[in-house]
């Protein structure tokens, strides 16, 4: 996934505004890491769109906005 991430970056996809509020909320409440598997979840924070149908899709996101 990391590599599907760093091509979003690179494309502009990643809706930073959103993946910062998040970040915040994930600190308020002492995570290190989250794991968003629904993709309505990911595609808020992404501006991606995606069916994985049977397998799993899902972006994780560290505590410095890493992804």
């Amino acid at each position: 996934m990391a590599h599907f991430a760093a091509a979003w970056k690179r494309e502009g996809y990643m809706n930073y505004s959103r993946i910062e509020r998040v970040v915040k909320e994930m600190a308020c409440r002492g995570l290190d890491r989250i794991i968003v598997s629904s993709p309505s979840s990911v595609y808020y924070l992404t501006n991606v769109w995606s069916e994985p149908g049977y397998r799993l899709m899902a972006l994780v996101l560290e505590k410095n906005g890493d992804c």
